[in-house]
């Protein structure tokens, strides 16, 4: 299999943003997430009323495409510490989640891509080039790394994990019609309670290099 996408989905705190990131610099391909799509989406006017104006046409989604950043040194600079699949209002509009849903095919297409957005690994499912990997731990290590990053109690941490854990599985059930996320759903399962970041960008890099060994431009530090 050519891998040309690698598409990430993450438990808040599990570290999968961090990550992605890494997996992305180690491999140079573009990151892009749900921040840099929904603000690339507000950029080009495409709000709720107007979605309710419009149809899903091609202009709208290359527009959005073209307003999508892929090299923010902010962005890559920012931490994961409160993950939330959605971070916009306009994704509880159904005509939205359609268009955004083509955005991500269309960003796929263009290969050499790090997707971490809106549960990517379902609307790509059946594309061939995907690697889909999910990156999660338990929920007491995931309480601990967002009392750490996010200065907040015990119990506050293990409510907003908890609040996440149900918003993902709502999302899930309200736009994939998937009532349990399963393992099955990915091609790499990651459990961060023991991996360190280090050790799952390798196992993501060498699955993806064994898939396609000349799937990508080695960094400066590799090369000899």
């Amino acid at each position: 299999m050519d891998t040309r996408v690698i598409c990430f989905s993450r438990s808040m705190s599990g570290g999968g943003d961090e990550i992605a990131r890494k997996v992305a610099d180690k491999i140079r391909f573009r990151y892009v997430d749900d921040e840099i799509i929904i603000t690339a989406a507000e950029k080009e006017g495409v709000s709720p009323i107007m979605i309710g104006k419009v149809e899903r046409s091609s202009p709208i989604i290359d527009r959005i495409l073209g307003s999508m950043s892929y090299n923010n040194p902010k962005q890559e600079e920012k931490g994961g510490g409160s993950y939330q699949i959605t971070s916009s209002k306009l994704s509880q509009s159904e005509g939205y989640r359609q268009i955004i849903q083509d955005v991500i095919v269309e960003t796929a297409k263009m290969g050499k891509v790090v997707i971490v957005a809106h549960g990517a690994a379902i609307p790509l499912s059946e594309m061939s080039g995907v690697l889909r990997v999910f990156v999660t731990a338990s929920q007491s290590n995931r309480t601990k790394r967002h009392m750490s990053t996010s200065n907040l109690d015990e119990q506050k941490a293990r409510e907003d994990i908890v609040a996440s854990d149900r918003q993902r599985t709502d999302y899930f059930r309200k736009f994939y019609h998937i009532d349990q996320e399963l393992p099955t759903h990915y091609d790499i399962v990651l459990n961060t309670d023991h991996l360190t970041p280090s050790i799952a960008v390798d196992v993501i890099v060498r699955i993806a290099k064994k898939l396609k060994t000349d799937m990508y431009e080695p960094a400066q530090d590799e090369r000899g």
